[in-house]
C-alpha cells in the first residue's frame, strides 16, 4: 500500500523541465490509499521498464473522511490541491492526468473547471480517466428494486447532501453532465477514459451510468467497437469509442458528455469476484457470447452488458475493479481486480509514453 509520495516525487530544486502530474482520487468515504494498488502497479511497472518519463504520482487527500458535504464542495477542496501541486511543479510544463474512482470521477469533473486551464499555458490537460463512475447518478437497478424514495430520502439526511446528489434529488449532476462550464475543461483533455462494470457485478454503480449510455429512443450516439489499445485484454469484455461532435441533444447528459469524444472499456470481472457462485434456476445455462459488431447503439449495449447471467454472486464489482485499498479489509476483497488495473496502469504508461514520442522525445 503506498502511503508516501517521497519515492516518486521530485523536489523542485531537481524537478526535470517538463514533467507528467497523474493525480488519484477517491471516492465517497474513501481515503489516498483508495487506489493505491494502481499507484503501486504503475510505480513498480514504471521502474521494471526503466521509463524516463518523468512522471509525478499523487494521491489526492483533501476529502479523505470529508465527502458527506457534496460534489461541488469535494470538487473545490480537489481542485485547490491540485493547483497547490501544480505549483510546487512551477518549473517547467506540466502534463496533468486525473484518475477518479466512484465519487472521485464526479469530484475531478467539477475540479477542472476550477482550475483555469484556459489561462495557464504551463499546464497541458492530458488523460482524464474514471472508474466506476456514476455520471448519470446512481441507476443500478439493484438499488432501485431496494431503495424506495424514502430510503433515499432518509439516506439524504444521515449522509448529508452526498448522497442527494448522487440519487438525483439536487440538479448538481445534471448540471455537470449538460452545462458548458463543467463541459468546456473537460474538453480540453487529450484523452478521456471511462470504464465500468458490466453484467450487473457492481450494485452501486450499473454498467449504463459508468459509461453513461443515454436510456432515449432518440438518441442517435453510436459506439465504434475498437481493437487495440484496451481491447482484448483480460477482463476488458470490450473497448469502444465515440468521436467528438457537435450535433447532439444539448438536454441528454449522455449525449453532452458522448460528444466530447471518449474511450469506454466495459469490465467482465464476474470471475474475480469473492464468494463462491450461485446459480440461477431461472436463467438458461448457456454461454454469454459478445456479439461481433463494429458499431453498438446504446441500447445495444444496455441489452447485453447490463444484465445478469447464468449464475450470480455478491456484486462486489465496485470494490473489486479498482481494487479499492482503503483499508486492510478492502484490500482482501477487491485483491482479485489486481489483473484489471495491473491492466489499465499498463495502458495509462503507455499513452505517457506514445505522447512522449510525438512530441519529439519530452513530455
Amino acid at each position: 500500500m503506498v502511503n508516501s509520495e517521497a519515492s516518486t516525487t521530485p523536489s523542485t530544486s531537481t524537478m526535470p523541465s517538463s514533467t507528467h502530474l497523474i493525480v488519484f482520487v477517491h471516492g465517497w468515504l474513501g481515503n489516498e490509499n483508495e487506489l493505491s494498488y494502481l499507484r503501486g502497479s504503475m510505480e513498480r511497472q514504471k521502474a521494471q521498464q526503466q521509463h524516463d518519463d518523468n512522471i509525478v504520482f499523487h494521491s489526492a487527500k483533501c476529502n479523505a473522511g470529508n465527502t458527506n458535504d457534496g460534489i461541488y464542495a469535494g470538487g473545490k477542496r480537489l481542485a485547490e490541491e491540485v493547483l497547490q501541486k501544480l505549483k510546487e511543479m512551477e518549473q517547467g510544463h506540466v502534463f496533468l492526468s486525473l484518475v477518479g474512482n466512484s465519487l472521485g470521477g464526479l469530484y475531478s469533473r467539477c475540479a477542472i473547471s476550477h482550475m483555469d486551464l484556459d489561462d495557464d499555458k504551463k499546464v497541458t490537460p492530458f488523460v482524464f480517466c474514471t472508474i466506476s463512475t456514476p455520471h448519470l447518478g446512481n441507476h443500478s437497478k439493484e438499488i432501485e428494486t431496494a431503495a424506495s424514495d424514502r430510503f433515499k430520502w432518509i439516506l439524504g439526511k444521515i449522509g448529508g447532501s452526498t448522497p442527494q446528489d448522487l440519487f438525483m434529488q439536487t440538479p448538481t449532476i445534471r448540471v455537470l453532465g449538460t452545462d458548458e462550464i463543467y463541459l468546456a475543461p473537460l474538453r480540453k483533455f487529450q484523452k478521456r477514459i471511462a470504464l465500468a462494470n458490466a453484467y450487473r457485478t457492481d450494485v452501486l454503480v450499473s454498467t449504463r451510468t459508468g459509461v453513461f449510455l443515454s436510456s432515449s429512443p432518440d438518441s442517435t450516439t453510436l459506439y465504434t467497437t475498437i481493437n487495440t489499445g484496451f481491447a482484448a485484454k483480460k477482463n476488458f469484455a470490450l473497448a469502444l469509442e465515440t468521436t467528438p461532435c457537435e450535433d447532439y441533444n444539448k438536454q441528454d447528459m449522455s449525449e453532452c458528455l458522448d460528444s466530447l469524444g471518449w474511450t469506454k472499456v466495459l469490465l467482465d470481472i464476474r470471475d474475480d469476484l469473492p464468494f463462491p457462485s450461485i446459480s440461477n434456476p431461472f436463467k438458461k445455462k448457456e454461454e454469454q457470447k459478445i456479439p461481433d459488431k463494429e458499431v453498438w447503439t446504446a441500447k445495444e449495449l444496455t441489452d447485453v452488458f447490463d444484465r445478469t447471467g447464468p449464475s450470480w454472486k455478491i456484486p462486489l464489482g465496485h470494490q473489486v475493479s479498482s481494487v479499492n485499498s482503503k483499508n486492510k479489509m478492502y484490500s482482501r476483497i477487491s485483491s482479485g481486480g489486481k489483473p484489471t488495473m495491473d491492466q489499465l496502469g499498463e495502458d495509462l504508461l503507455g499513452l505517457v509514453r506514445d505522447q512522449r514520442t510525438s512530441s519529439g522525445g519530452s513530455i
